[in-house]
Parts: structure tokens; sequence; C-alpha cells
């Protein structure tokens, strides 16, 4: 017979450091005053948060810059055309289904 353990699921906290620590971490990182893990603990930065920031690997935000969620596919500018159009449709009984 198995035991189904209760374990508190709890939500992750995404964002705890901000763009100022970062850059402080990073400019201390380069300069040799803390280590990799130091720099980490210190300024509350995920390692491999850190670690992408470091050699400017996100795609995203670079340096700094923080940045939340998926890439987007169209730029505003389109998105907005888009929609415009599909109202459109929708007016004309053009019903647009996925």
């Amino acid at each position: 017979m198995s035991k189904v353990r209760n374990k508190k699921i709890t939500k992750r906290e995404y964002c705890r450091w901000t763009s100022e620590d970062m850059d402080h971490a990073i400019n201390a990182y380069k300069q040799n005053q803390c280590s990799f893990n130091e720099c980490c603990r210190h300024y509350n930065i995920p390692k491999p948060t850190f670690r992408r920031h470091l050699g400017s690997l996100n795609k995203k935000a670079n340096e700094n810059v923080q940045s939340l969620g998926r890439h987007t596919t169209f730029s505003p500018e389109i998105e907005m055309k888009l929609a415009k159009n599909i109202l459109k449709l929708e007016e004309r009984l053009f019903g647009v289904t996925i």
C-alpha cells in the first residue's frame, strides 16, 4: 500500500531582485569584489538568472533589465491591426474559429 504525502505546494516568487540589484551584482562580480555565489546570495538573485545576465544570454532582457513571460510573435502595431480585422470579419458574420 502506498502512502500519500501531503506536501504544501508553494507558489514561486519571480523577480525578487531589482534591476539595481542586478546592476550592482554584475559590477561587483566583474570587478572581482565578490565571487559568483556571494553575489547571488548577497543580492538575492537566483544563480541561473545571474549566469544568464552575466553572459548576455537573455533574448528579451539584457544586462539588468527584467522581463517576464514568453516572447511575443507580433509587434503591438500588427497585433492591433489583426484584432481590428478580426472584429470587422465578425461584424460581417464571418466568425473566426480555431
